[in-house]
């Protein structure tokens, strides 16, 4: 049986992300990540579509699971960051396409003075061509 360190590793291969890398695009320190790798600790379950979707992969892919991947309609948004990371520009240049209409990866909602950004994992992956997540 795989360990999740394992996967982690690999995934981060066949992504040629580095720890540094990955720790940038989730926003989970570079010291996590490196216990992740090491086996020393497992990221909580928070964690984990947030790490699925900047290796473009399912959670159960990460953690072995036999589930079936979830129904793409009800995965969770990619945060505004790991969009930036993936496209190579600033997150500001992500929230004025969300809010232009002009990302086709995603939009962008006004509430009370404030903007709710909306990525679709599977929309930002064929955009950048990394393959869609699961894959």
């Amino acid at each position: 049986m795989t360990t999740f360190a394992a996967t982690l590793k690999a995934r981060m291969q066949t992504q040629g992300m580095t720890q540094a890398a990955l720790a940038a695009a989730t926003g989970i320190p570079k010291s996590t990540i490196s216990r992740y790798i090491n086996g020393v600790s497992a990221p909580r379950k928070n964690q984990l579509p947030l790490l699925a979707v900047v290796l473009c992969c399912t959670v159960d892919a990460l953690t072995g699971g036999g589930a079936p991947a979830p129904d793409p309609a009800y995965e969770h948004d990619v945060p505004v960051a790991v969009a930036a990371v993936q496209l190579g520009r600033p997150e500001q240049f992500v929230r004025n396409a969300l809010i232009q209409g002009t990302a086709p990866f995603g939009f962008a909602v006004k509430g009370e003075g404030r903007y709710s950004f909306h990525i679709s994992p599977h929309k930002l992956a064929e955009y950048t061509g990394k393959g869609v997540a699961g894959t």
